[in-house]
C-alpha cells in the first residue's frame, strides 16, 4: 500500500482542530463564566463577545477547511480514503479527474469522483507530490 497523502495530514486534520476546540474552547468558557468584576479589562462584555465570536469564527473555518482533509492510499486496484475513523475503498475507474494546487509548503490534492460516495463526490487531501505522480499514472493507465 502506497500512501499518497502527506504525513502532515494527521496534524492538520486531527491535532490542530482538537487543540483549537479543547484549549480555546476552555479559555472561552472560563472567560464566559468569570464574573465581570474579576476581569481586569475596561469592557468585559466586549472581551466576552470577542472570544465567543473568535471561537465560532475559527471553529467554522476549521470545520470547512481542515475537517475536509482525508488520508489517501493506493494499491494495485483501489484507492483507500480515510478520515481516521472510517476507511472506504474506491476503484480507480470511479475517479473522474484529479488535480493538485500548490500551497505555501504543501500541495492540496483534489479527487473528483464520478458518483457520490461516503465522503462526498470530492475528496481533498494534503499531497505528497512524488507519490501523487504514481496515482496519476495509475489513473491514466486505467482510463486508457
Amino acid at each position: 500500500m502506497i500512501r499518497i497523502s502527506s504525513s502532515a495530514t494527521l496534524i492538520f486534520a486531527l491535532f490542530i482542530p482538537l487543540f483549537w476546540l479543547v484549549f480555546f474552547g476552555s479559555l472561552t468558557l472560563a472567560i464566559m463564566l468569570a464574573d465581570s468584576e474579576d476581569l481586569s479589562f475596561s469592557s468585559p462584555f466586549l472581551i466576552k463577545l470577542f472570544f465567543i465570536c473568535g471561537f465560532v469564527l475559527f471553529g467554522t473555518l476549521i470545520y470547512f477547511t481542515l475537517f475536509r482533509l482525508k488520508r489517501v492510499e493506493m494499491d494495485q486496484e483501489f484507492i483507500y480514503v480515510t478520515n481516521y475513523i472510517k476507511t472506504i475503498k474506491i476503484p480507480f475507474h470511479q475517479i473522474e479527474k484529479m488535480r493538485i494546487k500548490p500551497l505555501i509548503k504543501l500541495s492540496l490534492g483534489k479527487i473528483k469522483l464520478r458518483h457520490k460516495g461516503n465522503f462526498g463526490s470530492t475528496i481533498y487531501f494534503l499531497c505528497d507530490e512524488a507519490r501523487y505522480v504514481l496515482l496519476e499514472e495509475k489513473v491514466r493507465e486505467i482510463s486508457n
